[in-house]
């Protein structure tokens, strides 16, 4: 499914997503080219992960109800993809996403762009020296 992103009030639901255990989905998003989107997830339950470009895939736990930011970057045509999927063994994952902003590349998004991608290694090294 694509949605095309247009003037907007800021985290409007535009998909309401239920996972089966362990299913994958990808939503397709048209913005401007070449720009960070910053998207709202808010989980109603179950544990999901999110990702847009590159390998790096961010397990979301933040707790029922919860919302979590998460910047894309626009590709050189406008496309956002996000790839969602369930990391439940057994139960249905609920969530929406919410386009919070569509704007020219800022330090702000880098910068949380930045961050996340920090915070999402350095949570995959300690899953690994878990093991």
């Amino acid at each position: 499914m694509t949605t095309a992103i247009g003037k907007q009030e800021p985290a409007e639901p535009i998909e309401n997503q239920s996972l089966d255990a362990r299913q994958e989905t990808e939503l397709k998003f048209v913005t401007t080219p070449n720009t960070l989107t910053l998207f709202a997830l808010r989980l109603h339950g179950g544990l999901v992960a999110v990702r847009s470009t590159g390998p790096l895939r961010w397990g979301l736990d933040p707790g029922k109800g919860a919302s979590v930011s998460y910047v894309a970057v626009a590709s050189a045509d406008g496309n956002v993809v996000l790839n969602l999927s369930s990391i439940e063994s057994t139960r249905a994952a609920e969530l929406e996403v919410a386009v919070d902003s569509a704007a020219p590349t800022s330090v702000d998004l880098t910068t949380l762009r930045e961050a996340e991608h920090a915070l999402i290694t350095a949570e995959l090294a300690r899953k690994t020296l878990a093991v």
